[in-house]
């Protein structure tokens, strides 16, 4: 199964700069060409965060964060057994509530 990413429950903080949104891009489209999230990220300076985990139904979930800018981060959650990196916040230094 390849990676794919999975937006539908995103949150993008307003005011997302131009380089923060381009990098972020470039990094979504890496993993849906079937790169993990830690090598898509590792064309850059990322700062690759696991921040919890947890287990949900036999998988395990990370709760991760990557730099985009020097005040910019995207926050997802990635289930490597089934290959899924389900974005939860774009934009900001605050990580999601409810992970």
């Amino acid at each position: 199964m390849p990676w794919a990413t999975n937006t539908a429950h995103q949150v993008v903080v307003p005011g997302l700069p131009d380089a923060a949104k381009r990098t972020y891009n470039t990094w979504a489209h890496a993993i849906n060409a079937n790169q993990n999230p830690l090598r898509a990220a590792a064309a850059w300076d990322s700062d690759y965060e696991v921040l919890k985990q947890k287990t949900v139904g036999g998988a395990k979930l990370k709760l991760c964060s990557i730099r985009l800018t020097e005040g910019h981060r995207v926050y997802f959650a990635q289930n490597d057994r089934d290959q899924i990196c389900e974005i939860r916040k774009v934009g900001s230094h605050k990580p999601p509530a409810g992970f």
